[in-house]
């Protein structure tokens, strides 16, 4: 049986050994963070990491940040990651689980960025949505530099 639960903040470096090379290559595809800002941001309460156990052992890991808005309040997954390519044993138990998460800290909505590979989640409702991520990389002029 799937348990999954949520990490304190005090305790996230006691589970980091165990989910840091899985975490390493999640976020490789994170444009603002690396796994070190990871642990950074749970560790402070800024980001919440949801973990994945089968009988007392490890399988994987959902981190969320939590973001208010104007008008609504989002649950966006920041990472995910498996170990040993067991995410499929935990996947479905662990977006349940991020549902009821996001519902009763008050979310409107659940958002994550994934590779295809997470059309998984369509089978737990999720829906994909075609979006165009634009991106560019800014280098600072040294006026605006020392403008500063």
């Amino acid at each position: 049986m799937v348990e999954i639960f949520e990490v304190p903040a005090q305790l996230v470096k006691g589970v980091w050994e165990e989910l840091h090379t899985p975490l390493v290559s999640a976020m490789r595809y994170h444009e603002g963070m690396d796994v070190d800002d990871l642990l950074m941001l749970c560790e402070s309460t800024h980001l919440t990491m949801l973990v994945a156990a089968v009988e007392d052992e490890i399988k994987g890991v959902v981190v969320t940040r939590l973001v208010q808005f104007p008008k609504k309040r989002m649950c966006e997954v920041v990472a995910v990651a498996g170990k040993n390519g067991q995410t499929r044993s935990w996947v479905n138990d662990g977006l349940k689980f991020l549902d009821d998460f996001a519902i009763r800290n008050g979310c409107d909505f659940i958002y994550g960025i994934g590779r295809k590979g997470w059309m998984v989640a369509k089978d737990c409702g999720y829906k994909a949505e075609t979006r165009s991520i634009l991106k560019k990389e800014l280098k600072q002029w040294p006026e605006a530099v020392e403008a500063t």
